[in-house]
């Protein structure tokens, strides 16, 4: 059911049911600034590979803009908690800022930050960290999204890159007609300190 003003909508109850998406959502937006607060409630998501994607999403609204907040946030047989999507409007474009915490490894951190611009000649810039991030989390965690023979060797590798953790940073841009990555620092080191590159 919706209500509202030409300030504010409010949504008591909405719940959509298909064969590619199920969830349920209530909350509320203020069109300036686009603060939503509300709840996602995504059963399932069909995803390219034939699997679900299933959450609970806490929406919050900013001075401006929205932070999402998924609890934890399970890709399989990995997990990650604290999931954090903050979205700000900008006058011709959107800012963005992710944040996880890796739940197998206490000090595994990923943080990234960006923005987009809607204009004619649109930009995409993302600058990304981490933090003792064990690679076998990534690997599982990648695995959750691609086709399943390729998942099947991720996992299996992810048990042997798991006390491997890496920090590094970032940097990527794109115009949509070219690309650049360039990555000042990445580290790797085993967790026993027996190894590091």
């Amino acid at each position: 059911v919706f209500t509202g003003t030409q300030e504010k909508i409010n949504l008591t109850k909405c719940r959509v049911d298909s064969k590619f998406a199920s969830f349920a959502l209530q909350g509320s937006c203020i069109f300036q600034g686009l603060r939503i607060d509300g709840f996602i409630d995504l059963r399932s998501l069909l995803l390219p590979n034939g699997k679900n994607f299933s959450a609970g999403i806490y929406l919050k609204p900013l001075a401006a803009g929205t932070n999402a907040l998924i609890p934890r946030l399970v890709l399989g047989s990995q997990q990650f908690k604290n999931f954090s999507l903050v979205c700000i409007p900008e006058d011709n474009g959107i800012t963005f800022t992710l944040s996880a915490a890796d739940a197998n490894y206490s000090s595994g951190e990923l943080l990234v930050d960006g923005s987009y611009s809607f204009e004619k000649d649109s930009m995409l810039e993302v600058h990304a960290n981490t933090k003792s991030l064990s690679l076998g989390s990534v690997a599982r965690g990648v695995s959750f999204f691609v086709k399943p023979d390729l998942q099947k060797n991720l996992n299996k590798w992810a048990g042997t890159l798991a006390p491997y953790l890496f920090a590094s940073e970032i940097f990527f841009s794109t115009d949509f007609k070219s690309y650049t990555l360039n990555a000042p620092r990445v580290a790797v080191r085993h967790s026993g300190n027996k190894r590091q590159m």
